[in-house]
């Protein structure tokens, strides 16, 4: 795929950055608009208790197995599988995020983000976690990664740490993820990931979103 071309306003499109050999060119293209709606912010957050939640008027509504991070509690609104359906939260009052869990199919991909991106329509939705389902190469992260912020207009991409690895992690940040994910995830015999070092290393400024309110100046 030449430079000039690289872009994705179809859900063909994401199709077509699936299949693309140019990850590096995607990753720069992506950068850039991240740039244009978070500037060089990283964000990163701690993990809210489900009681928490309510009163922070986020939305609590599970809908797939996907909803529960960890045993501590419910972030917003997670969706996971590539059947559930979203005729639930389109009249949603608070802000959601939406997990899309991907493989290898490059057009099974697209058609979840072409349901996502009908969903902002109707509710507003803050952010999209992608998890990858355990069959796809780095590059195939890398690229879903990119994919999503040239799709789509969200502010936030939030990679999976836990599942593609904290060094993929990290590497995301240049193609348009701007999310690190969540912290204390009740794992206790193991080191914590120092999202702040992970963000400055990769040339971006950390910001917890609680300090901010969620993805805030």
């Amino acid at each position: 795929m030449e430079k000039t071309r690289i872009g994705a306003e179809k859900p063909g499109d994401v199709a077509e950055v699936m299949r693309s050999d140019d990850v590096n060119a995607l990753g720069e293209v992506a950068r850039r608009k991240t740039r244009r709606l978070t500037g060089e912010r990283v964000y990163y957050g701690h993990l809210t208790p489900a009681e928490e939640a309510t009163r922070k008027e986020y939305a609590e509504v599970r809908l797939s197995e996907r909803d529960a991070v960890g045993d501590t509690g419910i972030i917003d609104v997670f969706v996971g599988e590539r059947d559930d359906g979203f005729e639930e939260y389109r009249s949603a009052e608070s802000p959601v995020d939406v997990a899309v869990v991907y493989g290898d199919e490059p057009d099974a991909f697209a058609e979840r983000l072409a349901e996502v991106k009908e969903l902002t329509q109707d509710c507003q939705v803050r952010a999209v976690s992608l998890v990858p389902d355990g069959r796809t190469t780095a590059y195939t992260d890398l690229k879903a990664v990119a994919a999503t912020r040239l799709y789509l207009n969200v502010v936030g991409v939030r990679v999976a740490r836990e599942d593609v690895g904290e060094k993929l992690a990290q590497t995301s940040l240049a193609y348009g993820a701007n999310d690190l994910g969540f912290l204390n995830c009740g794992e206790e015999d193991k080191e914590e990931f120092d999202a702040e070092l992970a963000a400055r290393e990769a040339g971006f400024t950390p910001v917890d979103r609680a300090d901010v309110g969620g993805y805030g100046v």
